[in-house]
């Protein structure tokens, strides 16, 4: 339970900051042409679009099917609005906050006399900083740097893991 408090509290508060990111607009530049620009994501998560998203370049000559695959999904599952898209950004670095602190205990533990309470707090406080960085803001509310949270996510969790093993 002494756990579960700050980590509820650090997810309430990324959420409030970047939830002023969840609108109905996206940026110009890139967000409406990896969307909608691209014709096998446009069309959702089928499987012709998933062997297209693997086999074809996309918008812009990017070859991201794992970002493409996401973006079909967004539009399968939730309709594919410009909010939807946000939001499941934001989900997305919610869940790399968690990996964040999970991360930075394990690495606190191991190298300092710091210890259970001490050791999440210190880790807690470190991943709130990152989370809500001004570097963290163009990756969670701009549409096409979903790529950045897919690859900190899997970063992470791939850190995560090898320090468990």
């Amino acid at each position: 339970m002494r756990i579960i408090l700050p980590l509820l509290s650090i997810l309430a508060v990324v959420a409030v900051v970047f939830s002023f990111g969840i609108t109905d607009g996206h940026i110009s530049m890139d967000d409406w042409g990896y969307i909608y620009g691209c014709p096998f994501v446009r069309g959702g998560l089928t499987l012709d679009n998933l062997v297209r998203a693997y086999t074809e370049i996309g918008y812009d000559a990017f070859w991201m099917p794992l970002t493409y695959v996401t973006y079909m999904c967004d539009i399968s599952l939730f309709g594919g609005g410009w909010q939807v898209h946000h939001a499941v950004n934001v989900l997305i670095h919610l869940a790399n906050v968690l990996l964040v602190v999970f991360l930075l205990r394990m690495i606190i533990a191991a190298s300092c006399e710091a210890s259970g309470r001490r050791a999440w707090m210190l880790a807690t406080i470190a991943a709130l900083v990152w989370a809500i960085h001004p570097m963290r803001a163009e990756a969670v509310t701009y549409i096409a740097s979903r790529k950045e949270l897919l690859w900190s996510f899997f970063t992470l969790a791939g850190l995560l893991f090898w320090l468990r093993y």
